[in-house]
């Protein structure tokens, strides 16, 4: 079993909710995820002690305009600190920069790293480059 299968899936509109809430936990402005999640986010009203911070406000009402579903896909990626969005690319698949082109494995889902290893081979035992970044990577469409 693959060690990303564990890691959250969120939809691309939904990570600006996530690494804001993972900065404010970075920055010690929230405490660290589950309490987080629960306290802040994932509650009826907006955290009364938060009301004058303005992007709290907005960034919870866009939070709670979601389903159950996807906010427990954004818990996940809250209280792990990682997440992977829909639109990423996967393991294994010719990926391009626009520079490098190569084979994607070896994947780090950390919020602040969100990287990968590129090799020449799809056996992935020549690596190329370093990390690449998942966010700057796209899949080589092959007819």
């Amino acid at each position: 079993m693959k060690k990303e299968l564990n890691v959250p899936v969120i939809l691309p509109e939904h990570e600006k909710v996530v690494v804001w809430v993972l900065h404010k936990i970075n920055r010690d402005k929230f405490p660290e995820g589950e309490l987080t999640v629960k306290y802040y986010m994932d509650c009826e009203t907006p955290s009364k002690r938060k009301m004058h911070d303005t992007e709290y406000v907005t960034m919870w009402d866009i939070y709670n305009s979601y389903t159950r579903e996807q906010k427990d896909s954004i818990n996940r990626a809250i209280i792990t600190g990682m997440y992977r969005l829909t639109t990423d690319i996967k393991e294994g698949e010719v990926v391009t920069d626009g520079n490098c082109v190569g084979f994607a494995f070896k994947f780090d889902y950390n919020w602040k790293k969100r990287s990968f290893k590129l090799a020449t081979s799809k056996s992935a035992n020549l690596n190329w480059c370093d990390d690449g970044s998942i966010d700057k990577f796209q899949r080589v469409i092959q007819s």
